[in-house]
């Protein structure tokens, strides 16, 4: 009975871990896509920037490569600046690691009144940040309301699927001890 248990968690673990949509239209909400991952992310983000915002929104991305000489720092404000987004909509919030970033982003959030959200991310994240978003900062106490849209990973990632890929497994796994470590991390200490 226990194999057949964690057989059945195994099986369904990429719908638990992966929360995210693939595509949304809502002209009122702020893109922010988070660090790490690859340039796909900030390709999304582009797309619904102008698929969505009304263009006077800011665009947030996150993360630690914010060093001036970066290659991918480099990298990402080429892109936005390409894509036509101006200068002024850019916004750079550094942190270190996920939980950070949602710290930084909700005080910037509440500071601009900025109250609805998409979170550009990789699809299996999404639940992570979806946990730390709503139990840790409790984002919707203060009427934030975040959506969660996939960065395009189909490559590597498909949550019906996931155990047919090495990679994707691992990455299932990685996530979801991520968010037991996190959990224990912010909440206990």
């Amino acid at each position: 009975m226990k194999t057949f248990f964690g057989f059945l968690i195994f099986l369904y673990l990429g719908f638990f871990l992966d929360i995210s949509q693939k595509d949304i239209i809502d002209k009122d909400c702020t893109i922010v896509v988070l660090g790490g991952g690859e340039e796909s992310r900030i390709i999304k983000g582009i797309e619904l920037y102008f698929k969505n915002s009304a263009q006077n929104n800011d665009f947030i991305f996150t993360g630690n490569d914010f060093t001036n000489g970066s290659l991918w720092f480099l990298k990402k404000s080429e892109l936005l600046l390409q894509s036509g987004i101006l200068k002024n909509k850019i916004i750079q919030l550094k942190a270190e690691n996920t939980f950070n970033e949602l710290k930084i982003l909700k005080e910037y959030l509440i500071k601009n009144k900025i109250k609805k959200v998409i979170i550009v991310t990789h699809p299996s994240h999404s639940r992570r940040v979806s946990i730390l978003s709503d139990v840790l900062f409790e984002y919707k106490k203060d009427n934030i309301k975040l959506i969660y849209v996939s960065a395009d990973h189909t490559k590597v990632w498909n949550k019906y699927f996931y155990f047919l890929n090495y990679k994707s497994i691992k990455l299932a796994f990685s996530e979801l001890i991520k968010i037991v470590y996190n959990m224990i991390k912010y909440t206990i200490f």
